[in-house]
């Protein structure tokens, strides 16, 4: 199974959520703002489950709607059977007064 996840890797329990995933064999694609940093994690992932499938995507920065676009088209025809998001700010309106019309 593939699963996307946005992530950023700062926060400790998404980087766990992650690495739990590539254990369980899941085929996992890390998309993230800093390339380095996910590029780094893609090695100790990898170091401590050699049999692992982990994938840097493009850069994927979900507050500019060209990166997200570039991000779904390098992606292709490839089946995302669970996404774990925990990049994107809200800011100060509650998800009652978000209108997606608008952002």
């Amino acid at each position: 199974m593939s699963c996307l996840c946005s992530l950023d890797l700062r926060f400790f329990v998404f980087r766990e959520v992650a690495r739990k995933l590539v254990r369980r064999g899941y085929h996992v694609v890390l998309a993230c703002r800093n390339r380095g940093a996910a590029l780094q994690v893609r090695k100790e992932f990898l170091d401590e489950c050699p049999e692992g499938q982990v994938e840097v995507g493009p850069v994927l920065d979900l507050a500019v709607l060209d990166s997200v676009c570039a991000f779904v088209k390098d992606l292709g025809d490839q089946p995302i059977s669970l996404l774990v998001n925990n990049a994107g700010v809200l800011g100060n309106e509650s998800i009652g007064d978000w209108d997606p019309a608008t952002d």
